[in-house]
């Protein structure tokens, strides 16, 4: 049909013509023709009838499968996102155990665990959504000293101990070295009692200025112990009259944890923990001469036997097996603070929970340090006694003999003309002190007072003192803070560094360098020892002539 007539069709024929009539009437048709009924129109209007209603259901099915379809990929996308939820929140756990597990690798590790102490907080900040995480410690109070003060002088025995914040999360650094007195805080009551003081130490802070809102007093909880960890928590901090704040007080809750840290680091127990190694070996020594002797014994026994044709039966020895007894200890309190001050929360019994679990895992790792440090100070003194007892004396007379006829040439040369006998003395002493310092700068005896360094409890400390004032340091470069008390940690890297550069470039005579300041000269004894050690024959002798 061309396009022009096509045009001209008339609209009933084109609807008549659409494929959905003529290919039914005409399947209609088609079915009749084969059939050829009696009754062919009512044949084919029942067929067509019939034909409409499998329309009708292949129409429903085919909505009902593009129903099925839809909800099965909408159902595939729930699973895909639950899936894809599932892993990330596995990942996150994953994440999370491995900080965890890599911090608690960290502590494990660490040679000096208070050195941790503020990634402890931050740390802990982040696991539990805490505002705040702070550490204090009880401690006695610290007092001004003076140039004439001992290393011990700045310890206020006269004070009650005080709770001193030495930790804190990042945003919570005011708080380190906050002191709060015993009749001022609140967490001191919450706890046992400390010995030598009045009450535990203070959980928050007190407000500068400001008057603590004041409600009525919440029943106090009881205190749930772990080990050597005690928790106790306050639900509304705004309900403790007895709180006192740094800043201005928030809605929220408050928990602190005591710890107790049972430490063996400390020169008396050094001592003991020696004395009784030096006992078990002597027992073992002991030991070990009376079974060589008993199985000589037993060897000529059975060789009797034996050559007399007797049969010969072992006896059975059982032998003593000897221990050191456990290292003393003393207790040393510190506490763990954390608030959710502005969260209007209470901490969940798992995070309590977990922080309660990592700080008893602290004091196992804090405790199993130090009993490590403390043996190898032991073993290592007990080494070191050997080695000096194996050392010939004929070494230091040696040694002492050729100081002395160093300082013999001086007094015997012709080149020094008549000078007076007091000048010559003071170069013959002077001679003799540049050759004592090359010897202790050199050899064995370097390598004993390097070996000192490995020590964790340094006994003897003053001598070391002596010798870095008179080599120029001053308190701020070896001491503890307003204290004078040596800091060992300052002191170790010196010895290993400049110490024996010092020692020999040191000039016992002529104007000195620098002015010394009076606690220097306070604490120096100038005096010769009838029989000098290397060692302190050197402190005592550097001194400007």
């Amino acid at each position: 049909m061309s396009k022009g007539k096509k045009d001209m069709i008339h609209p009933d024929i084109t609807y008549l013509m659409e494929p959905r009539i003529t290919e039914v009437i005409g399947q209609g048709l088609a079915v009749l023709y084969q059939e050829k009924p009696d009754k062919p129109v009512e044949y084919l209007a029942k067929w067509l009838l019939a034909h409409a209603g499998v329309e009708v259901e292949q129409r429903k099915l085919e909505i009902k499968n593009k129903q099925v379809a839809e909800l099965k990929m909408k159902h595939q996308r729930l699973l895909d996102e639950e899936e894809k939820k599932k892993k990330e929140q596995e990942k996150i756990k994953k994440k999370e155990e491995d900080e965890i597990r890599s911090f608690k690798t960290l502590l494990e590790k660490s040679d000096h665990l208070p050195n941790e102490f503020p990634l402890l907080c931050n740390f802990i900040k982040d696991r539990v959504n805490a505002t705040g995480v702070y550490m204090g410690h009880i401690e006695k109070k610290k007092k001004k000293i003076d140039d004439d003060s001992n290393d011990k002088a700045h310890i206020d025995e006269n004070e009650p101990n005080i709770f001193r914040y030495i930790a804190a999360n990042d945003d919570h650094k005011f708080m380190v070295d906050q002191v709060i007195k015993a009749d001022e805080s609140f967490s001191h009551g919450l706890f046992a009692k400390v010995p030598g003081d009045s009450a535990a130490p203070s959980g928050q802070p007190e407000l500068e200025g400001k008057d603590v809102v004041k409600k009525e007093a919440a029943p106090e909880p009881e205190v749930k112990v772990e080990s050597d960890v005690q928790i106790k928590e306050v639900p509304d901090v705004l309900k403790e009259p007895k709180l006192k704040f740094f800043r201005v007080p928030r809605l929220g809750s408050y928990v602190v944890l005591s710890l107790t840290h049972h430490t063996c680091l400390c020169e008396e127990h050094l001592d003991k923990a020696h004395e009784n190694y030096m006992e078990m070996l002597k027992k073992i020594s002991d030991q070990e001469k009376v079974k060589k002797d008993k199985e000589d014994e037993i060897q000529r026994e059975k060789e009797e036997k034996e050559a007399a044709g007797e049969e010969f039966v072992p006896p059975k020895l059982e032998w003593e097996k000897f221990t050191e007894a456990p290292y003393l200890t003393k207790e040393d309190k510190y506490y763990l603070c954390m608030d959710t001050l502005g969260q209007d929360r209470e901490f969940t019994d798992e995070e309590k929970k977990f922080v309660t679990d990592l700080m008893n895992l602290l004091l196992h790792y804090w405790s199993d340090s130090e009993k490590m440090k403390l043996t190898k100070d032991k073993e290592l003194r007990a080494e070191l006694k050997r080695k000096a007892e194996e050392r010939k004396e004929k070494e230091l007379v040696e040694i002492n003999e050729l100081i002395e006829q160093t300082a013999e040439e001086v007094r015997n040369d012709e080149k020094l003309g008549e000078i007076k006998e007091e000048e010559k003395e003071l170069l013959a002493t002077v001679a003799k002190l540049k050759s004592l310092a090359k010897h202790l700068c050199s050899g064995i005896y370097k390598e004993e007072l390097l070996d000192i360094t490995k020590f964790t409890i340094l006994k003897y400390t003053r001598v070391f003192q002596y010798a870095l004032y008179l080599l120029g340091y001053n308190r701020e470069d070896i001491c503890e803070l307003e204290t004078n008390k040596i800091d060992w940690e300052k002191v170790k890297p010196i010895i290993k560094g400049e110490f024996f550069q010092k020692i020999e470039s040191y000039e016992q005579v002529g104007p000195k360098s620098q002015p010394f300041p009076k606690y220097r000269l306070s604490l120096i004894h100038i005096s010769e020892p009838t029989r000098p050690r290397l060692i302190s024959y050197a402190v005592f002798c550097l001194k400007k002539k």
